[in-house]
């Protein structure tokens, strides 16, 4: 069984204020799900903790907590630059399933840690957790693949797919990738009822043009940040860490 838990990671809070209203666009579509966000403050003590302060960038940091949170915990991991066009639950079983893995990075044609789930205690998770330091290790020269050998998307790509009897890997088109120039795909998608499950746009989310500007313009839906929506989320969307890292009120679009 996979938990409904969606988790997300954000280490040095506040949160953008764009990327706490394409959650808030998930909670509407999965209202009975838990979320849980990472942060800080209420990560636990990490078997690899001490790789955090060795590799650069908090994507490539967060992978490092993502990675033994969902060992530890199970559930699901999602990133927080997408955008849910459906419910996780019309498209797989939670109850019944071990693992589900997304073909998405077109760009190095491997699977993506944008998005995963996996049971608790799942032999692939920890499989990511255990061997991390040694792919760091391995990898540390920039020439060599550098960080996304290291703890991104070929590392993920390369342990899951070392499981190939029990890895379940989805289609490409579930989960598209696009980078933020391609906005206006979401659009389409949105529009159009492809059918998927998310846009998920990796890579410099927040340049010109940006899922920001989509959304203030309403190309794409999502709720407003205001006072009154956040005092009205439940406790099972607002009281495991989002609370923690929302940014100012003043700072809403």
């Amino acid at each position: 069984m996979i938990p409904r838990t969606m988790n997300l990671v954000w280490l040095n809070p506040p949160v953008p204020v764009v990327f706490v209203r394409l959650l808030l666009r998930f909670a509407d579509y999965h209202p009975d799900w838990k979320i849980c966000v990472w942060h800080s403050g209420n990560t636990p003590a990490l078997l690899n903790g001490d790789l955090v302060s060795r590799i650069r960038g908090n994507s490539f940091k967060s992978d490092i907590v993502r990675y033994e949170i969902m060992a530890r915990y199970g559930g699901w991991y999602m990133d927080w630059d997408m955008v849910w066009v459906d419910s996780i639950d019309n498209w797989f079983d939670c109850d019944n399933a071990d693992n589900v893995f997304t073909n998405d990075a077109k760009w190095c044609h491997g699977l993506n840690n944008c998005f995963y789930g996996v049971s608790p205690t799942n032999p692939i998770a920890w499989a990511l957790v255990n061997r991390l330091a040694e792919s760091i290790r391995k990898h540390a020269d920039p020439l060599d693949g550098g960080q996304a050998e290291q703890s991104g998307v070929k590392y993920f790509s390369r342990v899951v797919r070392s499981f190939p009897e029990r890895a379940v890997i989805t289609p490409a088109q579930l989960v598209n990738g696009y980078t933020p120039d391609y906005w206006r795909n979401i659009k389409s998608l949105v529009k159009t009822k492809i059918p998927a499950l998310a846009m998920h746009f990796f890579n410099s989310c927040q340049t010109t043009p940006t899922i920001e500007q989509a959304i203030g313009s309403g190309d794409i839906w999502a709720p407003d940040y205001t006072q009154e929506i956040i005092d009205s989320l439940p406790p099972n969307v607002i009281d495991h860490g989002l609370r923690e890292v929302l940014p100012s009120i003043s700072w809403r679009n």
